[in-house]
């Protein structure tokens, strides 16, 4: 199943521990799980509690070692139904997970993958649905918003410092990842569900409206010649929206002319630019530490 079938069936898969047990607190539905043959104490406590308070969705064992990729594939197509799987079928799970692991490796021997990968957990949830920007901003003054920004380990860092300064919300464009991309949400864990978030789904157009609207100051960190300085007065807005772009490229032209401020961090010795997520959490502090 491609990422978009699973968007189109409002599927996510987590392996994460902390980020599946948040979302259940957090009344996300769970769909199917699928497990590996090697579980420790603290999964097998958490493969009881989900049999115990969900007993209806299948669950599955994966009766050989195989490597991460190939369960989290398989635990999709077990409930997407891709192949045609039959939930009660033991034998055609079987053939399902051979099947998987014929297509992503061209081979199908236990032995190959035997004490290099530790089978671990997947869980299908159901999305909900996103929250239009204009209820999400409703009692909110100060927000991130992530404008095509996509490597894990920035959104990871990030959202640990939108979570530290006490941000009142999130806000992801379609340009870069969100939350239900597995990735991102195996790599928060249990800040998973910590701030809450959306996806703008008009940006930078009625989205960005809506926040001038709302009576937000849209700040775009950006090297540009009009910059101001991060720490200037006129910075010191009520409501704030701190807007950062893609690793490579930042913000659109679009996107930073419609901005109130661009602003950018003074640098010295010959340094130009900083890490997309370095620069964030410098303008949330500065920004929001009040």
């Amino acid at each position: 199943m491609t990422y978009q079938e699973r968007i189109e069936k409002n599927i996510f898969v987590v392996s994460s521990k902390g980020a599946i047990e948040n979302l259940i607190q957090q009344d996300y539905e769970p769909l199917a799980v699928l497990f590996g043959k090697t579980v420790d104490d603290s999964l097998g406590i958490l493969i009881e509690q989900l049999e115990t308070n969900f007993p209806d969705i299948p669950k599955y064992q994966v009766n050989s070692i195989i490597r991460d990729e190939i369960i989290h594939e398989t635990c999709m197509c077990l409930y997407g139904n891709v192949e045609s799987f039959n939930d009660n079928n033991s034998d055609d799970m079987e053939q399902l997970v051979r099947r998987v692991e014929t297509r992503l490796t061209g081979e199908t021997t236990d032995s190959q993958y035997s004490g290099r990968y530790k089978p671990e957990i997947r869980v299908a949830f159901r999305r909900k649905p996103l929250i239009p920007i204009k209820q999400f901003v409703e009692n909110a003054d100060k927000l991130l918003i992530l404008d095509g920004v996509s490597l894990k380990i920035n959104i990871k860092n990030l959202y640990q410092m939108a979570a530290a300064m006490k941000i009142d919300g999130v806000i992801f464009t379609k340009k870069g990842k969100n939350f239900y991309s597995s990735d991102i949400i195996n790599a928060l864990g249990k800040l998973s569900t910590t701030v809450p978030w959306t996806v703008a789904e008009d940006w930078p157009g009625k989205d960005m409206d809506t926040l001038k609207e709302c009576g937000f100051t849209l700040v775009a960190m950006a090297l540009k010649e009009d910059s101001i300085r991060l720490g200037d007065d006129c910075l010191k807005k009520n409501k704030t929206a701190v807007i950062l772009g893609y690793e490579r490229d930042g913000l659109e032209d679009e996107v930073i002319n419609s901005c109130d401020y661009t602003v950018m961090i003074p640098m010295s010795h010959g340094v130009d630019s900083l890490n997309v997520a370095c620069a964030g959490v410098i303008a949330m502090w500065e920004l929001f530490r009040k």
